[in-house]
């Protein structure tokens, strides 16, 4: 096939997993095949632009592909876009909102980062030759365990966890921060530090979270008011010495990648979305028992699906593990840095989704099983 002309729409500005996603995912493509970008936040002159390109190219004949990288329901901002239209989207639940199930009816196809996010959209009834998987990644020149530290914790000489990303039940943020201030609030050479926020919730404070929790010492935690940029970030990931991910559901988690790329030991909960690249060699694993989501959480059906409960108790213990085996938490994290940097690269992530244009589609998956992706570790 003839070097396919790709546009990839996204939100290419913010923090955001999504936007992280884009801009990555749209520059590793860019070095790999012609690449065009819009945003609807753009000015509409600049999307214009881009937009008569793509018809000009297709008058000529040639192949276009159009990505949106957005939720699914979103998938009408690819209806002025000559081509092939691909919705690129992650999720959470068991249960697909219906709106996005009608969205993919539209499209030529859908992508998502795991295996697992593929059987939950074919389980809710997506055509198993439309889903396709493609995954995220890291930028292994810049999360690496080889580099800057962040000044002000490299003179910190604690033993530091860290926890980055939404501040919420989801997350399991509060009962990380509980179990931790359980298990080290009689010492004072451990902290943890918070880089937690909720762009969702009116005027979110972090500290105010904290009194709600009426922890036992305060003074081992520490919390981030910004969201740092990546390179920064970075450092931070250096600086600390285990990251904790006790999450009850992920469509991906690109912070619990990051961290491992750079060298960190991770507690994870081994459900859902990072099961694509954790494993009882590079990460500390998590069980967990199904529960029901909550009604009206995130997930708008009336039955909104399941989720993970993660085991509390044996997360306590690992952190008391980490601090009490600290070379061979060490050893783990590097392991986990050798193949995350390796093996789950932006460029691995272009090359599996120029392989899916190069195939026009027109395959089926390797395997069609519609079994729910859902049980017990």
């Amino acid at each position: 096939m003839k070097e396919p002309l790709v546009h990839l729409l996204g939100n290419f500005q913010g923090m955001s997993g999504y936007s992280q996603h884009t801009i990555h995912f749209q520059r590793a493509l860019a070095q790999q095949c012609r690449c065009l970008a819009t945003d609807p936040n753009w000015p509409a002159q600049q999307n214009a632009e881009t937009l008569r390109q793509l018809q000009e190219a297709s008058q000529r004949g040639e192949s276009v592909v159009n990505i949106a990288l957005f939720s699914l329901d979103h998938a009408h901002l690819l209806a002025p876009f000559p081509g092939w239209k691909i919705g690129f989207a992650v999720w959470e639940s068991t249960v697909v909102e219906e709106s996005w199930m009608q969205a993919s009816r539209t499209l030529d196809g859908v992508w998502t980062a795991t295996q697992w996010n593929r059987q939950v959209f074919i389980h809710n009834g997506m055509e198993p030759a439309k889903v396709q998987v493609v995954p995220e990644g890291v930028d292994p020149d810049l999360f690496s365990p080889a580099g800057d530290l962040f000044s002000q914790l490299q003179q910190d000489n604690r033993y530091k966890f860290l926890i980055v990303g939404k501040f919420e039940e989801r997350k399991k943020t509060a009962a990380m921060i509980r179990a931790f201030d359980d298990v080290f609030h009689g010492q004072q050479d451990v902290m943890l530090l918070l880089l937690c926020h909720n762009h969702f919730v009116p005027n979110f404070n972090i500290n105010k979270e904290l009194q709600k929790l009426s922890l036992k010492n305060k003074n081992n935690i520490a919390a981030g008011a910004w969201v740092p940029t990546s390179d920064i970030l970075a450092k931070i990931y250096r600086s600390c010495n285990v990251f904790l991910a006790a999450s009850r559901a992920e469509g991906w988690g690109l912070p619990i990648c990051e961290a491992m790329a750079c060298g960190l030991p991770t507690i994870v909960t081994h459900y859902s979305g990072p099961t694509e690249f954790v494993h009882g060699d590079n990460a500390l694993l998590l069980d967990y028992t199904l529960t029901p989501i909550p009604a009206n959480h995130f997930v708008r059906a009336k039955d909104p699906g399941v989720w993970a409960e993660p085991d509390m108790a044996q997360f306590g213990r690992l952190l008391r593990w980490c601090y009490e085996h600290q070379e061979q938490a060490k050893q783990i994290g590097l392991q986990a840095a050798r193949e995350i940097r390796q093996e789950w690269s932006w460029q691995q992530a272009a090359k599996k989704a120029l392989t899916l244009i190069g195939r026009h589609y027109g395959q089926p998956p390797t395997s069609d099983s519609c079994r729910p992706p859902w049980g017990s570790p």
